[in-house]
């Protein structure tokens, strides 16, 4: 594991699990370091990838990034440890092959951190394969989502996406976290409970962007041991 150390905790924790996305994940991380918000950490969890992703972290010199390298243990897995080194209140999640736009994390946080109670604050997913967004309608009063399970009804059952959103990490650890029981749709097993437990935010533009064509899904696998967050 390398870990450069900040002086201070910065306000929001990037985690990104990795396993055979080597070709993507520059641009993924690109992505990251462009942000309009500088104040930020980028833990990458290698889980067990044999191709050049590796090489990719090698060769990246930001102080802001932590890699964690750990056997293959599933997606769930590797997302928990990024959570349990994170030394930010806001944690946001990004696929090794998606990307974000610049302001991604400044117009969640902005939303995040002004709204009392807030569980997580997510945005619009602009399909590239597709060229639409993923949402077509979200109710909302203000920046908060009105009722998030009719949301789900309402997009033929989309929310809240592991490429588009920021959640707090006292929310995520007090429901639980990912389960890594769950062999399909984890992430939407974790929305779902943190909509029950708190608000959540909206930012109606696509501010992440969604690819399909890497051949390997980081949600495929059979099931992976329970991880307890520290």
């Amino acid at each position: 594991m390398r870990t450069m150390h900040l002086p201070s905790a910065p306000r929001v924790s990037v985690v990104v699990p990795l396993y055979q996305k080597g070709l993507y994940l520059a641009r993924a991380l690109e992505s990251i370091f462009q942000q309009t918000i500088e104040d930020l950490e980028v833990i990458v969890v290698d889980d067990g990838s044999t191709d050049d992703g590796p090489k990719v972290l090698r060769e990246i010199k930001d102080a802001r990034l932590v890699v964690h390298r750990q056997d293959r243990q599933g997606v769930s897995v590797a997302r928990n440890r990024g959570v349990s080194l994170a030394r930010a209140p806001w944690v946001a999640f990004l696929d090794a092959d998606d990307e974000w736009l610049p302001v991604f994390l400044e117009s969640t946080l902005r939303i995040a951190e002004t709204c009392p109670g807030v569980s997580a604050v997510f945005s619009n997913l602009w399909d590239h394969a597709a060229r639409r967004a993923l949402l077509s309608r979200v109710d909302r009063h203000g920046p908060l989502v009105r009722d998030y399970f009719a949301t789900l009804v309402t997009n033929d059952g989309i929310g809240m996406s592991s490429s588009s959103v920021v959640v707090s990490k006292a929310h995520l650890i007090a429901c639980g976290a990912f389960a890594n029981h769950v062999r399909h749709y984890e992430d939407m097993d974790l929305w779902a409970r943190l909509a029950w437990t708190g608000e959540v935010g909206f930012c109606e533009e696509s501010l992440g962007i969604y690819h399909s064509e890497a051949s390997y899904s980081a949600s495929t696998f059979p099931c992976a041991p329970t991880e307890t967050l520290a």
